[in-house]
């Protein structure tokens, strides 16, 4: 990284102006006003906290505003101090340094050349070194802040970390660690991720389960489901998660590029066909769940997911990448196989059959009326031959064709009483 590299480059060139100051200054002198230094940073450090208090209590002002001016007036006391005691010190050493014979000063190795620069190269790589820190903890994604990550310098003090921990952790609010930016989340793939550091990543499952819980909590404000946890599908992306920490990686599919739908239709096992095959994943790169959230809600396309109302099933993984690293976290979302389409095709399938049977059914009873009809006597007799519909075949029955011949009505009734 082109960033990474300037700032390398910078801070050499610190360290060997601060040494060449050293050599014109003196050894000595030098010296002196290293050990000044050191030692005013270090008062300043113990006295952060108890300083602070006492300027807050005296004007006010903000708990972390409070601590740097306590400080800074501790450390520039000290030094002050100290660079009033170096002056005494240096004139009754310089007097005491006189030849008596010559009455000139004696040769004093400490004011060798080369004991002046190394002096003031240590006090140039102190004040680099909290340049640098400040520069790595500086909040916002912005070139400085990349560019102190990604240098060389900036990795080994995030990789021993005492530094940047300690001014974290007394002005949270001047500092910030991976990742940068205004939400301290980086939603959706993003590849290559500017983590440093070699530490194996963890599982952070109370971060898995405060996330599912402020998700569901959204839900139940919108009148949805909540998000039923499915062991099987959270140990995929628990699995995804550490994944992801360990090769510094934002991605919502596996190293290979294949997709995580296999692996969740595999976890699932038997329960594979009560949910749709495609699942859809979310990966997050942030400090904490409450980040993740912010982020996630800040993007319309992965708000309208968490907020699905066909989502029903959900597994989360979160990994520790490091202090300084922050936290991976993989959200992956199944929905049920739709029920009413499943039944719908059921019903239709039963309503052809019982179609087809009723089809069947007055197929057959139309054909017995049309042949009942057609077989049938007149005035509805089943015998042709029983013209007056008694049941029986006799002498009447000739009578009564033979008035129907004659072009009575028949529909009329006859004087026996039957038509």
């Amino acid at each position: 990284m082109i960033g990474g590299l300037l700032l390398d480059l910078c801070v050499v060139a610190a360290i060997v102006l601060f040494g060449w100051a050293g050599g014109l200054l003196g050894g000595v002198a030098s010296i002196g006003r290293t050990i000044a230094a050191y030692v005013a940073f270090v008062v300043a450090a113990l006295m952060c906290d108890p300083s602070g208090d006492v300027v807050h209590a005296l004007t006010g002002l903000g708990a972390e505003t409070s601590r740097i001016v306590g400080a800074g007036l501790c450390g520039a006391i000290v030094w002050l101090a100290m660079a009033a005691v170096l002056r005494w010190w240096l004139a009754r050493r310089a007097a005491g340094r006189i030849d008596p014979e010559w009455d000139v000063p004696l040769e004093d190795p400490l004011e060798r050349r080369g004991v002046a620069v190394v002096s003031g190269a240590l006090f140039g790589l102190g004040w680099v070194t909290l340049f640098v820190a400040m520069l790595v903890m500086l909040p916002g994604d912005n070139f400085v802040s990349r560019a102190a990550v990604g240098s060389t310098s900036g990795a080994a003090l995030i990789r021993q970390e005492g530094v940047l921990q300690w001014l974290d952790a007394r002005f949270p609010h001047y500092t910030q660690t991976l990742p940068k930016g205004e939400r301290g989340a980086v939603v959706g793939n993003a590849g290559s991720l500017p983590m440093r550091g070699a530490g194996v990543a963890r599982a952070a499952t109370a971060d898995a389960d405060q996330l599912l819980r402020s998700v569901n909590a959204i839900r139940r404000g919108r009148s949805l489901e909540v998000l039923e946890p499915n062991r099987a599908i959270a140990r995929v992306a628990q699995r995804q998660a550490e994944a992801l920490a360990q090769d510094h990686q934002l991605s919502t599919r596996v190293a290979g590029g294949a997709t995580l739908d296999a692996q969740v239709q595999a976890a699932l096992g038997g329960d594979a066909t009560l949910y749709e095959e495609h699942a859809s994943v979310l990966v997050v790169w942030a400090h904490t769940p409450g980040n993740a959230l912010a982020g996630l809600k800040s993007k319309t396309a992965t708000n309208d997911q968490l907020v699905d109302p066909d989502a029903a099933g959900v597994g989360i993984g979160a990994a520790d990448a490091g202090w300084f690293n922050g936290r991976i976290y993989v959200i992956v979302l199944v929905q049920p196989v739709e029920e009413d389409a499943a039944a719908g095709s059921d019903e239709r399938v039963v309503t052809d059959d019982l179609g087809s049977a009723d089809a069947a059914a007055g197929d057959t009873a139309s054909s017995t009326d049309v042949q009942g009809r057609t077989g049938e006597g007149i005035n509805g007799a089943l015998d042709p031959d029983d013209v007056d519909g008694d049941g029986d075949v006799d002498g009447d029955d000739a009578a009564r064709a033979a008035e129907l011949a004659a072009g009575a009505d028949p529909d009329a009734t006859r004087a026996d009483g039957r038509n």
